[in-house]
């Protein structure tokens, strides 16, 4: 079975009539052709009155690059997608506009999701990291060498949870 990749689409700019015509597209998926790769489509939501929208949808393996490239150039519009894969451990984002690439970046996951979202990584995947280094009996310096990406003050922050766990554990 494959590895689900979340891609996150928002469609702005061109002709409010290109965007009407693309949103009632993806309204419309599961008879479209051309759309195969995408696995599922979770949720779409009109952004304006201008037509813009933003998409949340799954593929299989990787992002839908070339789709947004496409997309991009066929309906002369501007496209953000960013994108998770935490099983192949890799995240990122892509603009287009008019077909062309404007900006894109691709990391290893929880890299990503800090700089894409630093409250929510903190409030899960910081724990998380925590809680697995703990059940793992990753040592404090190889701990801390993980978290290279992380400001200072996050960076501190976790290694004061490791520590607290890791001196007061809690019995179960």
């Amino acid at each position: 079975m494959a590895n689900l990749c979340g891609n996150f689409l928002t469609v702005t700019g061109g002709t409010k009539e290109s965007l009407q015509e693309l949103s009632s597209k993806f309204l419309d998926l599961p008879d479209e052709e051309g759309f195969d790769y995408i696995f599922d489509v979770n949720s779409f939501k009109l952004i304006d009155d201008s037509g813009g929208f933003f998409l949340v949808f799954t593929t299989k393996w990787a992002p839908a690059t070339d789709f947004i490239f496409q997309l991009s150039a066929t309906y002369q519009v501007d496209v953000v997608l960013k994108f998770y894969e935490p099983m192949n451990d890799f995240g990122g984002m892509i603009k287009a506009s008019n077909g062309f690439i404007t900006d894109d970046v691709f990391m290893p996951h929880n890299q990503w999701v800090y700089v894409d979202d630093r409250d929510s990584f903190m409030k899960f995947e910081g724990i998380e990291l925590v809680e697995n280094a703990i059940d793992e009996d990753v040592d404090i310096e190889d701990f801390k060498e993980s978290l290279y990406y992380l400001s200072d003050e996050d960076k501190e922050h976790l290694l004061f949870l490791f520590l607290d766990k890791k001196l007061n554990p809690i019995e179960s």
